[in-house]
């Protein structure tokens, strides 16, 4: 944060559904991204179920303190961030540019940021884009995971993690 500020820096911070990074996570590990995690070698051995539990307990609560440090930094003023939700960006991805390049001071037609989405999507294995589906973790997590997950923002009860799906 300080060093943001010493250099006058406004973050674009990208927010996502929590329950779809859950998805989004194993769907990355099992095309390979694993091996990069303390999960390893392991990971091949789990079933779905397990795997998603693994995400929840060992990678999501670090989300979710990416989340509630960038919501405090912006509630105590900290920096001027914009927040996006990656629902919003791929629904409508034009829109979420011009509102990025706006909050920037940026002036972008609604066709520069065509051309920059073409020329960023032409090839989506230097992306490494994975699904981009939004709501699949809602249908694809138990009940009781979802309740998990629930619970890893308990302590942080002056947080809303309504943008995040939860």
């Amino acid at each position: 944060v300080q060093i943001m500020q010493g250099f006058g820096i406004r973050p674009i911070v990208l927010v996502r559904n929590l329950t779809d990074i859950v998805m989004s996570l194993v769907d990355f590990y099992d095309e390979g991204a694993v091996m990069n995690t303390f999960f390893g070698c392991d990971w091949s051995e789990l079933r779905a179920e397990m795997k998603r539990d693994a995400i929840i307990d060992q990678v999501m609560p670090w989300y979710i303190g990416f989340y509630v440090s960038w919501q405090r930094a912006a509630a105590a003023k900290k920096l001027d961030c914009l927040f996006v939700r990656y629902e919003d960006m791929i629904a409508d991805k034009v829109a979420t540019l011009l509102r990025i390049a706006d909050f920037l001071g940026l002036a972008k037609t609604a066709e520069a940021c065509r051309a920059a989405i073409a020329k960023a999507e032409g090839d989506r294995t230097k992306t490494r884009f994975n699904r981009g589906v939004a709501g699949r973790g809602a249908t694809m997590l138990t009940e009781d995971q979802q309740a998990r997950l629930r619970r890893l923002t308990a302590p942080y009860p002056a947080i809303d993690f309504s943008p995040v799906g939860l």
